[in-house]
């Protein structure tokens, strides 16, 4: 037969009777009793420190931070006036002392050349509108022949040297024919000078006859004893110019549009030109200039 100790007195019984009989000891039925368990014991709290050293703490750590500012306030003001001045960006060269003698010219080597100042234009070398510049002149030497140049439409075409007539065919498109540099005896000119062409000629004891007319902006100037202007001269700036030589006449046919034609002795002692001027059409106009 087992046996089985009772779970309150722990009288030994039989098994049997565990769940039968209560024990004849304590009365327990037999059954196990539950035991609770004992609570856990509590966690320990940690205890604020106290007031007076918290306080102290703080009032350390303050003084502490009032004694490094002061420190470091007194060594910004000893160290500023050590610290270096910006530099500028540019600087000037030093100037010598007053008392260093001065360098003494950098000699020109012999080879070097020479540099020619700069030439100022005078009155009399200014350009003249009516007198254009161009390429290297063609020098002709045909004192008792004829010459017909021939210049394309926007070409430039410059004569020098002497002959005895010139006969120009015409000038149009901005053609430039510039014969200031020829000595001629006889200018004429037989076909139209237009569309902006310019025309320098020059015969100062004989005749400039133009058979043809000058129109389209133009320029022309010319230089001689006799100057005729067979067919009119119009159009919107167009402009010549005429220097005649003692005793010189001035012949023209007719003056159109905003056409201007000036006229002056070449000499200012010579007699006064003999004019002949047929139709003017204002605003065009034939003026005398010194």
């Amino acid at each position: 037969m087992s046996m089985t100790n009772c779970p309150s007195c722990g009288l030994p019984r039989a098994d049997e009777l565990l769940a039968v009989a209560p024990c004849p000891l304590c009365g327990a039925d037999g059954h196990p009793v539950a035991v609770e368990a004992p609570p856990p014991p509590p966690e320990p709290v940690a205890a604020p420190p106290p007031p007076a050293a918290a306080s102290s703490h703080f009032g350390l750590g303050l003084v502490i931070g009032l004694l490094l500012g002061t420190a470091l306030g007194a060594g910004v003001v000893l160290g500023w006036p050590a610290r270096p001045s910006p530099e500028p960006d540019t600087v000037a060269a030093a100037a010598p002392p007053a008392d260093t003698p001065p360098l003494p010219p950098t000699p020109k080597s012999p080879d070097a050349p020479a540099v020619a100042p700069p030439t100022v234009p005078t009155a009399k070398d200014k350009p003249n509108p009516f007198r254009p510049t161009g390429p290297t002149p063609l020098v002709l030497d045909n004192p008792d022949g004829e010459t017909r140049p021939v210049v394309r439409p926007g070409g430039h075409l410059v004569l020098a040297g002497q002959v005895k007539r010139l006969v120009v065919p015409g000038l149009k498109a901005g053609a430039v024919l510039d014969a200031s540099q020829l000595s001629a005896a006889e200018v004429e000119v037989t076909g139209p000078i237009d569309g902006g062409a310019r025309l320098v000629a020059r015969a100062p004891g004989g005749t400039v006859v133009f058979r043809a007319t000058v129109d389209g902006g133009s320029v022309v100037d010319v230089v001689g004893r006799q100057v005729t202007f067979d067919a009119p001269v119009g159009g919107a700036n167009t402009r010549v110019t005429v220097a005649l030589t003692s005793g010189g006449e001035l012949r023209v046919a007719a003056l159109t549009g905003s056409a201007r034609l000036q006229y002056r002795r070449a000499t200012p002692a010579d007699p006064p030109v003999r004019l002949s001027v047929g139709r003017v059409t204002p605003p065009a106009v034939v003026v005398e200039v010194p």
